[in-house]
């Protein structure tokens, strides 16, 4: 049994190899990702698993630049990318290995693009006036470039 990265770059997950056909197989589920692998004399495994949560924060300062850091408040289950339109954020949310971008405006979070099978590369980008967003992404091996209204219509793949 080893750990190793997965072909489409997520992981390390817990493999073993079938000695004789030397062929790998992937023992763990693609959403878990392992840290470290060690083994006892008697044959018993120890796994230490990484479960991140990201969150978006957000600090206002004062005159003297202080401030105390907040969590924002998120209906997905996570927040990554953050970029700042006027009066919105836009940011990345992942579930269930699916990636989506999602604008949160007067505390309201509304998903705007949604693709199967997708990793983004890199966050989101604002057009100078925020009424455009531009994406690049990874999907079924090929790298594409997504352009879209920061309203979630007039979806274009460039």
């Amino acid at each position: 049994m080893y750990l190793a990265g997965n072909p489409d770059g997520s992981g390390p997950s817990l493999y073993s190899i079938d000695v004789e056909s030397r062929v790998a197989h992937r023992l763990t589920p693609q959403l878990e990702r392992y840290t470290s692998l060690a083994a006892s004399d008697d044959g018993r495994l120890v796994l230490s698993v990484a479960n991140p949560k990201k969150t978006l924060w957000r600090m206002r300062l004062d005159n003297a630049g202080e401030g105390t850091p907040e969590a924002i408040p998120l209906t997905t289950s996570s927040g990554s990318s953050p970029r700042l339109g006027p009066d919105f954020l836009i940011y990345v949310s992942s579930a269930g290995g699916n990636m989506s971008v999602w604008k949160l405006a007067n505390g309201a979070a509304t998903e705007l693009w949604r693709a199967p099978e997708v990793r983004m590369i890199g966050g989101p980008s604002l057009s100078a006036d925020g009424r455009q967003i531009v994406m690049s992404v990874e999907q079924r091996e090929h790298a594409r470039l997504y352009v879209l209204s920061s309203d979630g219509t007039d979806v274009k793949l460039l």
